[in-house]
């Protein structure tokens, strides 16, 4: 038997990846389009936490780089999407807000590497 974080063949694990990274993707794709069309008051940047916790609980101990990728994505997508949706027109209560969203995703981000660094010393 393989060892890896799904029991099954290779090809199932590599199928198994390319489908995390679709949802992950998409999932990016969605939030970006509604926090660039809603008003830059709506809360909508703490939902880059969700991608990066989808990843983190369904990739492998090993798969360190690519969470610290998916939380450098939401970042600078809750970025462009901030900017987009402002228009020059956004308040200091706006930037603090956009600013906690991304510390939470930072958080998770780091939250996740801590949890696979122990895993991988489980192993």
């Amino acid at each position: 038997m393989t060892q890896g974080w799904v029991a099954g063949s290779e090809t199932t694990q590599l199928a198994n990846r390319k489908v995390l990274h679709l949802v992950v993707g998409v999932l990016l794709l969605i939030i970006f389009l509604l926090d660039a069309s809603t008003p830059i008051g709506v809360a909508v940047p703490v939902l880059y936490v969700v991608p990066v916790v989808w990843f983190g609980v369904w990739s492998p101990p090993s798969a360190v780089l690519p969470v610290g990728i998916i939380g450098a994505l939401s970042t600078v997508l809750g970025l462009l999407g901030f900017f987009i949706a402002a228009a020059g027109n956004g308040t200091e209560f706006d930037i603090m807000n956009r600013i906690l969203a991304l510390c939470a995703v930072w958080f998770v981000v780091l939250s996740i590497l801590l949890r696979k660094g122990f895993e991988q010393d489980r192993s």
